[in-house]
C-alpha cells in the first residue's frame, strides 16, 4: 500500500477505535453504528491488503526477473541457429535470410523463433551435422514455451497488483466518505461535550502526504511546523474547537 493508503488506514482505525470507545453512546441500529460497523470493514479490507501486498512484490519481481532470463535464453539459441545457419550458406543458398536474428521486443523475439523452428525442421539435419544438438528443436519448442509462460506469469501478477489496486482505493474512498457522514453526526451527538469534540477532531484528522522542497528535500507537515514554530497549529481544546461544517482533514 502507498505511503498516502498507509495514512488513511491510521486514520480509519483511530476511527474505529473511537466508535468502540464511545459504542454505549449510540443505539445498536442506529445511523452511528452502522458507520462505525462500515469503517471497522474498511479496516479490515486495508490491512488484509498491507499484509499480503510484500508478496505480490515479491511475486512481481520473480515474474520480471523470470521472463528476462527466459528472453535471454531464447535469444542465446536463436543466435547459435543464426551463427550456424550463415555457415550453411556455400551449401544451402538463401538460408541466412530466412535466419536472421529478429528484433528485442518480445513479440517479435517469439515470432522470430517460430519461424525459426518452422524453417530448421525439414532441414535439421544440416544443423546437426554442424554440431548443433541432436535434439536442438526440442530446445528451441521448450524455450519458446518458456517464454510464453513467463510473459504469462508475469501478465497475471500485474492483473493481481492491478485489481488489488482498484479495492485499496474503492475502500479509501468509502472509508473517507463514512467519515465525513459521522462528522456530523458525532458534532451534533456531543454538540455540548467539547472535550469529546477534541478527541474526534484528531482522531478523523490524517496527516497529508510529504512536500517536496524546491531543493529536492523531502518534508513534511509535523517538519515545517517545527521549523516555523509561529505557524503550528495551536493545541485544540474547548475555546478552539472546530465549528459544524468545517472542512475535513
Amino acid at each position: 500500500m502507498h505511503s498516502h493508503g498507509s495514512r488513511k488506514l491510521i486514520t480509519f482505525v483511530r476511527v474505529r477505535d473511537f466508535g468502540e470507545e464511545h459504542a454505549a453512546d449510540f443505539a445498536p441500529t442506529s445511523l452511528a453504528t452502522q458507520l462505525f460497523t462500515t469503517i471497522r470493514d474498511v479496516v479490515d479490507t486495508l490491512e488484509a491488503h498491507g499484509s499480503s501486498q510484500a508478496s505480490r512484490d515479491r511475486n512481481t519481481r520473480q515474474g520480471t526477473a523470470g521472463r528476462a532470463e527466459a528472453r535471454e535464453k531464447l535469444r542465446e539459441r536463436l543466435a547459435a541457429m543464426n551463427l550456424t545457419a550463415r555457415a550453411m550458406q556455400p551449401t544451402v543458398p538463401g538460408i541466412e535470410d530466412q535466419f536472421r536474428m529478429p528484433a528485442f521486443r518480445d513479440t517479435d523475439l517469439l515470432n522470430g523463433a517460430r519461424a525459426f523452428l518452422a524453417v530448421a525442421t525439414p532441414i535439421a539435419d544440416e544443423f546437426i551435422a554442424r554440431e548443433m544438438p541432436a535434439d536442438f528443436l526440442d530446445g528451441l519448442r521448450a524455450d519458446i514455451q518458456a517464454m510464453e509462460d513467463a510473459i504469462s506469469e508475469q501478465q497475471s501478477t500485474l492483473g493481481q497488483r492491478v485489481a488489488a489496486r482498484t479495492l485499496i482505493d474503492a475502500s479509501i474512498e468509502k472509508g473517507e466518505a463514512t467519515v465525513r457522514e459521522l462528522n456530523a453526526i458525532v458534532r451534533n451527538k456531543y454538540a455540548n461535550q467539547p472535550g469529546i469534540l477534541a478527541q474526534w477532531d484528531s482522531v478523523r484528522h490524517t496527516e497529508r502526504d510529504p512536500r517536496r522542497s524546491s531543493s529536492g528535500v523531502t518534508t513534511s507537515p509535523s517538519n515545517s511546523a517545527s521549523a516555523n514554530p509561529s505557524s503550528a497549529t495551536p493545541a485544540v481544546g474547548p475555546s478552539s474547537t472546530q465549528i459544524p461544517g468545517g472542512p475535513d482533514a
